[in-house]
């Protein structure tokens, strides 16, 4: 996984960049499309999605690999929704993208890393009064029981073969 440390600075060079690219077509050193245009444009798109991919990972701490880079997708996929709904709205696509660079870049560096208050359960220790070695291997003891029960009426009275109808394991004998 990426660093909180690398991700804020992902966040703003990837913010950066697409006010770079405001600026430069807002003081017509670029036309729309042009190599410079297109290059910032996705080098700015690139590093956003890192940062707000690695920000959503940052929200699940103690959580299997898979489920942290889950909800960091679905975080992502959140983003461009709100940001085809602007597209939508009928803004400009530079001056959004400015707009959401420039917020996800100051975001990165003021928001301080979220991280959720532990909370201390206490169990019983083993030698405390309150549990009891005995009981506990009785309710062990019948648990197995149960379970051998039902796994011999499952069984019923009838045992199957295993690999076919020939009592002799499915194996014709040579002679």
């Amino acid at each position: 996984m990426i660093s909180p440390a690398a991700a804020r600075i992902v966040g703003v060079l990837g913010g950066l960049s697409w006010i770079l690219r405001w600026f430069l077509r807002w003081q017509h050193f670029t036309e729309a499309n042009s190599a410079i245009d297109v290059v910032v444009h996705w080098l700015g798109a690139t590093w956003l999605a890192i940062a707000v991919v690695a920000a959503g990972t940052s929200l699940v701490r103690h959580a299997p690999l898979w489920l942290r880079l889950l909800i960091g997708a679905a975080v992502l996929l959140l983003g461009l929704v709100a940001l085809s709904l602007a597209y939508e709205l009928g803004y400009s696509r530079v001056e959004t993208n400015a707009f959401i660079g420039g917020a996800v870049a100051i975001l990165s560096v003021v928001l301080p890393r979220y991280e959720p208050p532990i909370r201390k359960v206490e169990m019983p220790e083993p030698t405390s009064p309150t549990f009891d070695k005995e009981a506990a291997r009785q309710a062990a003891d019948q648990l197995e029981a149960d379970r051998q029960a039902r796994l011999d009426e499952a069984k019923g009275p009838a045992k199957r073969r295993r690999f076919g109808r020939r009592g002799d394991g499915g194996h014709r004998a040579q002679g």
